[in-house]
């Protein structure tokens, strides 16, 4: 109690640092707690009607059943637990009552909720049948707005994750929560907010919100910050684990103002302020019909989530962005976490930390507030629209934000690596059953009619087989299967549940003939920068250019039979999707973009067993129906941007169209575009002589052809070779306002002029760890040349072949299109006959037929045409070039040392180095006994309760926030390769701690391996 009160204290006496701000114009801070606990056996209980609850499934084991293997006495049993989900939370909450404002939200699973209520029922492990009275007596307390002092927001039912799912079943995961609500919570404080299962969003699901009647959601400010066009990525745990933002992405302008706030977790996200700190719309386009939906993204303090969910926090991160925030849009840090694992499920966070925090927050002039409150009192401007990436919180380990939700959705993976056409993955086979089988389920629902969704939350109410299908299915969604993958049994819950639901499925079905069209999962596309940098888990932690080999796949199932499945893409004009315009956002397309281009992907007869014979994979319950794997390789674009979806055909006609995705394509050297003036010309060819421009004294660090040395007949005067006897050093000379190096002619054999600053001051400029790489055409052009359409020599891509192809290979169909990489102003496509010609233009093939209205198109008109608008801009590059370094303001960016990092950055280091915590269990922010963690000889974690998302980070990942190398073309230190999921024997390693019993498998966000060792 002493130690808590010394917390307490410590925490009040910040509140005197710097002077507060003006009410209501400073920081809002407010928490959302995630409470959750899966079905830990969707299999029907002995009446067949239901799945199996927490106190079905103790009984049955307690019978002798094998299933499920956790221990669920002892996850339920905790006493943290036993308070967090029953009265902790309205004891925190009413400290707030004396801020007008504040309060706190809650995400409350159904899995969960359904899991209590059977314990309460019968008493068991410190339930009562009143578990829930406590939560709706604080929804019923009032801010000054008159918002809910505890919002129980929405949540999908299951912990689905909802961008991996078809639409029909995300809207039943939200209508079964809505229909709980009213059961359990205060149905007249219905929230309208979503917090979604693992933070993970993606701008396709907006429709289906707000038909939901959802008015906001809450994403990883992560996500907006990426998509902003100057993000600043850094590799490895200074910065991001994932690979660049793809450039499809960069819809967000430019921002002035970055934070990097480092968490015990390998990464360091960068967002930008105050943009990413307070709420915007989100936009998406049906694209069938070209109607826009809304609706309100609130962002979540990713690194400040973090570090509130670890320790006692001041918010002291909030002080370099405090005096950023605006009386109309304050800057809104929202602290979201789980509510129920590791110091932030324990009750020193919940009866010290949180008013401590409120109180701090108050001191400074800040406001403790809700979400709710907030958006009543600060609208958000319909127009203020942001692109949110897709991908989910970046704390998951293996995951780190990953845009492909990788975490959940490991790729196909063989011998040596990704493998598209032959791999295969526990994840993947998961969901090639959860596609099946929900084209079985709403299969049912199109023959039968719709169903009553309280009768999908409890079947034993009524609804007959196709509630029952709909009850199983949505039961085997739970987002921790797949994150777990081979732990326990987890591999066999989506099974044992699909087997379910399509039994059912066809009682329901009986006779009638099928009317549901193929259902088809999200595709995917690898690499993530297909021709250009790559880094993460899939890539070792490396930096690697990838060649612009695009590989696309999916999984579609019809209950009928399949017939073609085809991708369908097309080249964008200017290489960019303007956020002015919706022509990339809908089927029938428009000026801008070219004609859909047929790619036949390849049927792979998905394999249900466990082909990699892993012995932790258990595959004792096999699918009874599974989706076949489709799959296409795209080859030869580059400097492209592409739009793209899949169109699958069942045996009876019937099509199903999937959402339109869109990718950039770089040329295969890892070239970054565009130089912003740093490069004069911008295109250059082996004749020219080219200057390179930068913002301070010191040196131009630089190489050729991917960090080679260069020919010492290329080396400016006062030249000097790096140590690593690859790259070379020139000095920079005042020109202007900037510093300059001359080089060139580089002449024959150079094709890459690679390039990042060494200043005279210690610091690096490496371009955000990209480095800068200039292609050097090995053809002269001059400016004002031939532009016309005849001009064949023109092409300043590298790729050769001039038209789309599908080659047959002995089970692989490529389509090559050497030459199809698109640059042009959107104003230079004209004309075009009905099929999408340029104008006047015949290249003498058949054109397919396009169903959209936008025109089918052979490959050889798209590359002619994308040949001719890709020459106009070409023509005038280098004078461009020339006029954009004349006007540049001279105004610094971010630069520091290799790892990426800005000058102000480096001040920020040794704030950061005086705020670390002291380690758990000694200071002021001690955890509570249910929350600290016990630690074994050796000194590792050796409690059975591993946390959602936490765990600590080995030695080679510590060593990554070592100084980096200072080499700047090579990768800041990096996590090295590391096992996808750590095993329980790892984290035993040196014979400590106590033994581990089967079962203890609290949803550590982990992914351990399966321990059979008792």
């Amino acid at each position: 109690m002493r130690t808590a009160l010394l917390a307490l204290a410590a925490l009040l006496a910040l509140s005197t640092s710097p002077p507060p701000a003006a009410a209501g114009d400073g920081v809002h801070v407010t928490w959302l707690w995630h409470l959750e606990q899966p079905i830990y056996w969707p299999a029907p209980t002995g009446a067949g009607l239901r799945y199996e609850r927490a106190w079905e499934s103790i009984q049955a084991k307690l019978a002798g059943a094998p299933h499920p293997e956790n221990d669920l006495d002892e996850i339920f049993g905790k006493a943290d637990r036993v308070d967090a989900y029953q009265g902790r939370l309205r004891a925190t909450v009413q400290q707030l009552l004396g801020y007008p404002e504040a309060g706190a939200q809650v995400s409350y699973s159904g899995g969960l909720a359904e899991n209590i209520a059977s314990l309460g029922a019968h008493g068991a492990l410190g339930y009562s049948s009143t578990w829930n009275a406590a939560i709706k007596e604080a929804q019923g307390w009032s801010t000054s707005q008159g918002t809910p002092r505890l919002d129980v927001v929405v949540f999908p039912f299951h912990h689905a994750l909802l961008p991996l799912l078809d639409q029909r079943v995300v809207a039943m995961e939200l209508a079964t929560y809505a229909s709980l609500y009213g059961d359990i919570w205060n149905a007249a404080r219905r929230s309208k907010g979503l917090f979604p299962s693992e933070m993970a969003f993606s701008e396709r699901l907006i429709p289906t919100l707000a038909a939901a009647g959802l008015e906001w959601v809450v994403v990883s400010n992560s996500h907006i910050s990426r998509a902003c066009a100057d993000y600043p990525w850094v590799p490895g745990s200074g910065g991001d684990n994932i690979p660049p933002p793809n450039p499809a992405d960069a819809l967000n302008p430019a921002q002035p103002h970055w934070n990097r706030v480092s968490i015990d977790r390998g990464v360091s996200p960068a967002n930008a302020y105050p943009y990413a700190y307070r709420p915007h719309k989100a936009r998406y386009v049906d694209p069938a019909t070209g109607v826009p939906a809304t609706i309100t993204v609130v962002p979540a303090a990713q690194a400040e989530s973090w570090r509130d969910g670890y320790a006692c926090y001041g918010l002291d991160d909030g002080l370099e962005y405090a005096s950023a925030s605006e009386a109309a849009h304050p800057i809104l840090v929202l602290l979201a976490h789980d509510g129920d694992n590791a110091f932030g499920g324990g009750f020193t966070y919940y009866n010290d930390c949180v008013s401590g925090l409120a109180s701090t927050a108050a001191g400074r002039g800040w406001v403790p507030t809700t979400v709710a409150g907030y958006l009543h009192d600060h609208p958000v401007a319909a127009d203020d629209v942001v692109h949110v990436e897709d991908g989910a919180w970046v704390n998951a380990d293996g995951d780190f934000g990953a845009p492909s939700f990788l975490n959940w959705n490991w790729p196909l993976m063989g011998a040596s690596g990704v493998d598209i056409a032959n791999g295969w993955a526990e994840d993947e086979r998961n969901f090639a059953v959860i596609v099946a089988a929900t084209n079985w389920v709403v299969s049912a629902e199109d023959a039968v009619g719709p169903v009553n969704v309280a009768h999908v939350v409890d079947p034993t109410r009524g609804g007959g087989a196709l509630a029952q299908a709909w009850h199983f299915l949505l039961g085997g969604l739970n987002s921790g299967y797949m994150y777990y993958g081979k732990a326990l049994d987890m591999e066999l819950k989506p099974v044992v549940a699909s087997n379910a639901a399509v039994a059912r499925a066809k009682t329901a079905l009986g006779a009638a003939p099928d009317a549901t069209p193929p259902t088809v999962f999200p595709p995917q596309r690898y690499p993530d920068n297909p021709g250009a940098l790559n880094f993460g888990p899939l890539y070792g932690y490396q930096q690697r250019v990838m060649p612009t080999d695009l590989w696309i796949w999916t999984f579609a199932y019809d209950r009928a039979g399949m017939g073609a499945v085809t991708l369908r893409f097309r080249l964008d004009a200017d290489g960019r999707n303007d956020p002015g315009t919706d022509v990339n956002e809908t089927y029938a397309g428009g000026d801008g973009v070219g004609p859909w281009v047929d790619a036949p992907m390849n049927l792979r007869v998905f394999p249900r067993g466990n082909v990699t014979n892993d012995p932790e994979i258990d595959s004792s319950i096999l699918p009874d129906e599974i989706a076949d794997e489709y799959w296409v390789k795209l080859e030869g674009l580059e400097n492209a941007l592409i739009d793209y979806y899949v169109e699958a055909t069942d045996a009876g006609g019937r099509v199903t169209r999937s959402a339109i995705q869109h990718v950039w394509i770089g040329d295969g050297a890892g070239a970054v575009a565009p130089l912003g003036g740093r490069v004069e010309p911008e295109a250059p060819c082996v004749d020219d002589v080219v200057t390179v421009r930068g913002d301070a004294p010191g040196m131009l660090h630089w190489g050729v052809n991917g960090w080679t040395k260069p020919d010492e007949g290329l080396w400016p005067a006062g030249t000097t070779l790096w140590s690593d006897g690859k790259a070379v050093e020139t000095p920079l000379s005042p020109c202007g306002d900037l510093y300059c190096a001359t080089l060139g002619p580089l002449g024959a054999g150079v094709t890459l002029l690679d390039f990042v600053f060494h200043y005279a001051d210690g610091s690096w400029d490496n371009h955000g760890g990209q480095d800068w790489h200039v292609p050097v055409a090995a053809t002269c052009q001059a400016t004002g040349g031939d532009t016309g359409p005849t001009d064949a020599d023109a092409d300043t891509g590298s790729g050769g072949g001039d038209t789309v192809t599908v080659v047959e290979d002995p089970g692989a169909d490529t389509v090559s299109a050497g030459d199809a990489d698109v640059a042009a102003p959107v104003e230079e496509v004209v004309g075009g006959d009905a099929a999408g010609d340029v104008a006047g233009e015949d290249d003498g093939a058949a054109d397919v037929a396009d169903p959209d209205g936008g025109g089918g198109e052979d490959a050889t008109a798209v590359v002619d045409e994308g040949r001719r608008l890709r020459r106009r801009r070409a023509a005038g590059a280098r004078a461009a070039a020339g006029r954009q370094a004349r006007r540049r303001s001279g105004c610094s960016p971010r630069r520091g040392s290799p790892r990426g990092g800005g000058a102000t950055d480096r001040r920020r280091s040794s704030r950061r180095a005086s705020r670390r915590r002291a380690p758990r269990g000694a200071g002021s922010c001690r955890p509570s006994r249910g929350s600290r963690r016990r630690r074994s000889a050796a000194g590792r974690p050796g409690s059975r309760s591993w946390s959602r998302r936490r765990r600590r980070r080995s030695a080679r990942s510590r060593a990554s926030r070592r100084p980096a190398r200072t080499r700047p073309a090579r990768a800041p230190r990096a996590p090295p390769p590391r096992p996808r999921r750590p095993t329980w024997r790892t984290t035993r390693a040196a014979g400590g701690g106590p033994p581990r019993t089967r079962g203890s498998c609290r949803w550590a966000r982990r992914r351990r391996s399966r321990s059979r060792s008792p």
